[in-house]
């Protein structure tokens, strides 16, 4: 994991793939009728954003479409920067404008760049980090759940930022994620990122959110 004020670990990433990342990106795709089930587990099958908030029309709109467009141009324009832990960038700005301003429309298109591996690992993995630090509290809900959706993407690089967001959070809800994604990290220096994550999330005061 990269430096952070409360993870860290080396540069070096493991090569090898998440084993328990799926091939089917339908596996993990948010649901839009199913409602949440009374308690959560462990189990990487997470549920959906959609099953945590009101029901709504099931339809793209033009807006969410542009939405998609937008957030497609803010990812592709990252390719070229150079992040620094700990400091905003042009991309981090942009990013946190699209998720204040719109929503849950905004998180419905990361979570589709992000889990279906449309943009950069490194981007994905500074937009994970952001996720997890920007304050707003509408879409609370969705952040969390793509933060440890991500934990077991196939990129380590994405699977850092996971982390790095969660510990950013630090909302208790995520650990026993964490923990299924612990069990099953092959990457040395994530595990040990990881474990200092969940250490951490294990004391914190539980979010009313949750």
């Amino acid at each position: 994991m990269r430096s952070d004020s409360t993870v860290l670990t080396s540069e070096r990433y493991c090569e090898s793939e998440d084993p328990l990342a799926s091939t089917d990106p339908d596996a993990w795709r948010p649901k839009r009728r199913e409602r949440s089930p009374g308690t959560s587990t462990a189990d990487p099958s997470i549920p959906s954003p959609r099953d945590l908030r009101s029901e709504g029309s099931t339809e793209a709109s033009d807006a969410d479409h542009d939405v998609y467009a937008e957030l497609e141009r803010v990812f592709w324009a990252a390719n070229g920067e150079a992040f620094e832990d700990g400091m905003e960038s042009a991309f981090s700005r942009e990013l946190i404008w699209m998720v204040r301003r719109h929503s849950d429309q905004a998180m419905e298109a990361i979570t589709h760049l992000l889990v279906y591996e449309r943009v950069s690992p490194e981007a994905a993995s500074e937009a994970l980090r952001w996720l997890g630090r920007v304050e707003d509290a509408p879409t609370y809900t969705y952040r969390r759940w793509l933060l440890e959706r991500c934990l077991l993407c196939s990129s380590p690089l994405v699977r850092d930022g996971a982390g790095l967001g969660l510990a950013s959070l630090n909302d208790p809800h995520a650990a026993p994620y964490l923990r299924h994604a612990l069990s099953n990290e092959s990457c040395i220096e994530l595990r040990k990122g990881f474990d200092q994550v969940l250490a951490q999330l294990e004391t914190a005061r539980p979010w009313p959110s949750s």
